[in-house]
């Protein structure tokens, strides 16, 4: 892809590729199934009643009949049940106990009217099942349509960059305000694209800024267009795949309304803004105009708790956000189109959404409740009820965990099983902020609440992610 190419273009040309093939290498996903995957479809659908193999001969717990012969593959239809206190790993077919390092277990999901896509795979929500970001290298299926990946890696795979470092990130010009010289003031989301660059904006008194620091420390920063509070960062970033370029970035003006906040023509409004790199006359396009909103969640702050939210991209290259005309609306920006459509309105304010699958979206409403939406339906299930409100999600595509910050005291980061089960205590973070994830396999926080702490260069910090599945 041209890198001089406007934001727009390049964004339209993914769109016109889809996120799920190379695309001219901007990402990094097989969009079919590899050829192993056909082959062993077709050899399980004329061998599973080959006469030379039949429950007499083939009988032993997670056996199957394959080719003629009895193998031991637990994972296709037919095979014999696991015995007591085992169940099939579908890392490599074999029966386990579930507690076993790396188990990996069948959960499937419908995709389609003909297909399951079980672990490290993903329904693309036109009826395939396609890798996951899991680092798998192949799937197969079987005569019933159940599909699963092959080849999944216990540990995850090395970094693929390598971010600022941590003073770097912590610098006031990144992180601060050091114009005012107050650490109530400063950067209030962050974000990182596939090539590690980090993104930053400011909630401050005066012009706030969006902020880009590359690898290298070299900073970049636009200017808000008026006098109206930043409020959160999104960098698009699909779930199977990864792009070799700067990111496509997005933020949103957010202010209260008696916050004294100045609107000003088609781009100073509340709402998202797009960014446009090429442009020297409008950076910052206002996509998806909002009407000023409030709530009491998540920080418990009227100035922060204002205007739209749950800012994210989806998987199918478009943006969402919540209260847009209305709190708990949530509204997708189709870029390429210039079109806007309310997706569905939720029961309460949203506070923080992510990108679950190709498919769907993670999006938490005031008070902890999280849901699982459908994006091209509006259909939508709770997934969990968290403890309090939700500044922030992010999902590990490794894992298929999911990591959410919530305004407990002391707030906590939660790690959740993929089916919103099992919330445990991930981290401690050191105030009440936002967090992300940075393809050099670390899960970062930012500091919002009560105050930035910029000037102490604590602002940011970062913990590892599990170093296996």
């Amino acid at each position: 892809m041209n890198p001089n190419a406007s934001p727009l273009l390049r964004l339209a040309a993914l769109v016109a590729c889809g996120v799920l093939t190379a695309c001219g290498g901007s990402t990094e996903s097989p969009a079919t199934p590899p050829t192993d995957a056909a082959a062993e479809t077709a050899a399980d659908t004329s061998t599973i009643d080959a006469p030379t193999c039949d429950a007499t001969t083939c009988s032993a717990p997670g056996s199957v009949c394959r080719a003629g012969a009895c193998v031991a593959d637990c994972r296709f239809a037919g095979a014999v049940a696991c015995g007591s206190g085992d169940a099939c790993d579908f890392t490599d077919g074999k029966c386990k106990p579930p507690s076993a390092a790396c188990f990996l277990p069948a959960v499937f999901e419908p995709c389609g009217d003909a297909k399951s896509c079980g672990p490290g795979l993903m329904c693309d929500g036109k009826g395939s099942c396609v890798l996951a970001g899991m680092a798998c290298t192949g799937d197969a299926c079987d005569a019933t349509g159940r599909c699963w990946a092959t080849g999944c890696p216990c540990e995850r795979p090395a970094p693929r960059c390598t971010t600022a470092t941590l003073d770097q990130l912590n610098t006031a010009t990144f992180v601060g305000s050091p114009v005012n010289g107050r650490d109530q003031e400063g950067a209030v989301d962050l974000d990182f694209d596939d090539v590690c660059t980090a993104y930053a904006v400011t909630m401050i008194s005066g012009p706030d800024y969006l902020r880009q620091l590359a690898p290298d420390g070299t900073l970049t920063s636009w200017t808000s267009t008026t006098n109206l509070n930043m409020g959160q960062v999104a960098v698009l970033r699909v779930p199977n795949g990864e792009f070799k370029e700067l990111g496509d970035v997005a933020a949103t003006y957010i202010c209260c309304a008696s916050c004294g906040c100045v609107e000003t023509g088609e781009d100073g409004r509340l709402g998202v803004v797009h960014l446009d790199r090429a442009s020297t006359t409008r950076p910052l396009p206002n996509v998806l105009p909002a009407k000023a909103t409030s709530g009491s969640g998540p920080f418990g702050s009227p100035t922060l708790d204002a205007g739209p939210y749950a800012l994210t991209w989806g998987a199918d290259n478009a943006l969402y956000a919540g209260n847009i005309e209305t709190n708990g609306d949530f509204v997708r920006v189709d870029l390429a189109a210039k079109t806007t459509k309310n997706v569905t309105t939720f029961l309460a304010r949203v506070t923080a959404a992510a990108i679950y699958d190709l498919a769907r979206l993670l999006v938490a409403t005031e008070g902890g409740k999280v849901y699982l939406l459908t994006t091209a339906t509006g259909d939508r299930k709770e997934w969990a009820a968290l403890p309090g409100h939700v500044t922030s999600l992010r999902r590990d595509k490794f894992t298929g965990r999911v990591y959410a910050e919530v305004a407990t005291k002391p707030p906590q980061i939660l790690e959740i099983a993929a089916d919103g089960t099992g919330a445990k205590l991930f981290q401690t973070p050191p105030r009440l902020g936002r967090i992300t994830i940075a393809p050099d396999n670390h899960l970062y926080h930012l500091s919002v609440f009560p105050e930035v702490f910029w000037k102490a260069k604590t602002s940011i910090v970062r913990w590892p992610l599990p170093a296996t599945r």
